[in-house]
């Protein structure tokens, strides 16, 4: 996964990575993900066939889902 605090963009693969807790030990899946994205909840640029989110993007999702990266 490289160094996140200079990963300007996450994959969905990255963000599921990211919502996994105590709570919810498998976090969110990509399928999730997906859906989200086409319910505008998420947004996402797709290259070369991955969803792409910007950094600023994917913190403001997930403090929404109440997890907060320690970035």
């Amino acid at each position: 996964m490289g160094d996140i605090i200079n990963e300007k963009v996450f994959t969905l693969k990255q963000i599921a990575e990211f919502s996994k807790s105590e709570k919810k030990p498998k976090g969110f899946s990509r399928q999730y993900l997906n859906k989200e994205i086409e319910r505008g909840n998420l947004k996402a640029t797709k290259f070369n066939g991955l969803h792409l989110v910007e950094k600023e993007e994917a913190i403001k999702y997930l403090s929404k889902k109440n997890i907060i990266l320690q970035i």
